[in-house]
C-alpha cells in the first residue's frame, strides 16, 4: 500500500512540475503565476534510500523472468501439440467409420457365406460361368426351335388338289376316306 501512496505522490510531482513547465513557456519569463501553481507541496515523502542490486540479485531475477518465459513457452508448445493430436486422433476415428468398419463388416459378411481364402471367389466366379455358359447354350436351342416352329407354322398348308394315281378313290363316303 505504501507503494501506491509513493507512486500517486510521484506523479503529483511530475503534473505538477509539467503544468510549471507549460506555465513558463505560455507566460513567458516576466509573469507571474498564478498562486495555486506556485505553491509546491510542503515535503516530499521520504523514500527508502535506493541501493543498487548485487550481481547474484541480478542474476536471481534475470533468471526468474527467463523460467517465466520459457515455461510459457513449454505450455503453448504442450498446447500446441495436444491440439494437433487431437486433430490426427478426430481424423483417425472418421476414417476408421468411413472405410475400416464397412470393409470389416464386408469380409465378415464373406467369411457368413463360407468365403474364406480368394481362391473360394475364384470357384464361385468359375461355376457362375460354367452356369452361365450352359444357360447360353439352351437359350440358342430354344431360339433355333423357337424360329423353326415359326417357319412351318407361318407357311400355308398346301393342299394338294389332284390325287396321287397310286391310291384308288375310295367309294366308302366315311371320314376316314374323305380325308383321303
Amino acid at each position: 500500500m505504501s507503494s501506491n501512496t509513493s507512486n500517486s505522490t510521484r506523479h503529483r510531482l511530475l503534473l505538477i512540475a509539467l503544468v510549471g513547465v507549460l506555465a513558463f513557456i505560455v507566460l513567458g519569463e516576466g509573469q507571474a503565476l498564478p498562486p495555486a501553481w506556485a505553491e509546491a507541496p510542503a515535503a516530499v515523502p521520504a523514500t527508502p534510500a535506493a541501493t543498487v542490486p548485487t550481481q547474484a540479485e541480478i542474476d536471481k531475477l534475470v533468471d526468474a523472468a527467463v523460467d517465466r518465459r520459457v515455461k510459457d513457452k513449454d505450455v503453448v508448445e504442450v498446447g500446441l501439440a495436444l491440439k494437433a493430436a487431437d486433430m490426427l486422433f478426430g481424423w483417425a476415428k472418421l476414417f476408421g467409420l468411413l472405410v475400416i468398419v464397412p470393409t470389416t463388416l464386408f469380409f465378415a459378411l464373406l467369411g457368413w457365406f463360407g468365403i474364406r481364402e480368394v481362391k473360394d471367389v475364384r470357384d464361385i466366379v468359375q461355376r457362375a460361368n460354367e452356369t452361365l455358359a450352359a444357360t447360353r447354350n439352351s437359350a440358342e436351342q430354344a431360339d433355333k426351335v423357337a424360329q423353326a416352329t415359326k417357319e412351318i407354322s407361318s407357311k400355308p398348308k398346301q393342299r394338294s388338289t389332284k390325287r396321287s394315281a397310286a391310291r384308288p378313290r375310295s367309294t366308302l363316303n366315311c371320314a376316314v376316306c374323305r380325308r383321303m
